[in-house]
């Protein structure tokens, strides 16, 4: 229950962004993340296709048991019906496959982390190919003004989103927020205070955040759990 309400904003998300019908890629790790596989499950039981998984990180030679793993499960989510592609790895450190790639599907939607947005678009642009139309949604961390500039710099756009892996969604930017790191809070299902505290070992004083968990039915019940 709580899984398909998640995917209710990442419908509501599809529709604000225009995002239905183009092609789209994930540039996301295997397992034991379960970031790539989450996301292809998603965007098919939205109706759409994922066409590409480029794997980063979790690929290196002592990961083969994650490899095979990640493998069986899409290949069993495929005789389901799935159509989860297999994820095909990146060499170490270069990303300029992938930029040829989603340069020559024009209008591509492009699944990542901010950092591998960056390194994606700094690649094309080193090639001098052109992102016009591709629009990166992102999260796992920060959307920097200098991260988003290299992106807007290659032709493409960025949204960003807040996800918890205890909570789920927290928060999705919607098509005006094209400047800064700022969502739309979805005070349906999360409760969120700002709390003023000294970090660790330091003087310093800090802004955290305090989320509280609304819906009935949410796996894990959260009062005031600082994040």
């Amino acid at each position: 229950q709580h899984q398909r309400y998640i995917e209710a904003h990442h419908a509501l998300r599809w529709r604000e962004l225009g995002l239905s019908g183009r092609p789209h890629v994930e540039v996301m790790p295997v397992l034991p993340s379960m970031a790539g596989l989450g996301s292809c499950l998603r965007i098919h039981r939205q109706g759409s296709r994922v066409e590409r998984w480029f794997a980063v990180g979790g690929m290196a030679d002592g990961a083969l048991h994650y490899r095979l793993m990640t493998l069986g499960m899409a290949g069993f989510a495929n005789l389901l019906g799935a159509g989860i592609p297999m994820p095909v790895a990146l060499p170490p450190n270069d990303f300029s496959s992938a930029a040829e790639w989603i340069f020559r599907r024009a209008g591509c939607v492009v699944q990542s982390y901010p950092s591998i947005a960056v390194r994606i678009a700094a690649a094309a642009l080193e090639k001098g190919l052109d992102l016009s139309g591709t629009t990166f949604l992102v999260a796992g961390e920060a959307l920097t003004g200098a991260k988003r500039a290299v992106i807007q710099r290659a032709g493409a756009e960025a949204y960003p989103s807040y996800p918890i892996t205890e909570i789920g969604p927290v928060g999705y930017a919607c098509r005006q927020m094209n400047s800064g790191n700022c969502v739309h809070l979805f005070s349906d299902s999360i409760a969120v205070i700002s709390h003023r505290q000294r970090a660790p070992l330091t003087e310093v004083e800090v802004d955290a955040l305090l989320f509280t968990t609304l819906l009935p039915f949410a796996p894990h019940v959260l009062i005031n759990a600082e994040m």
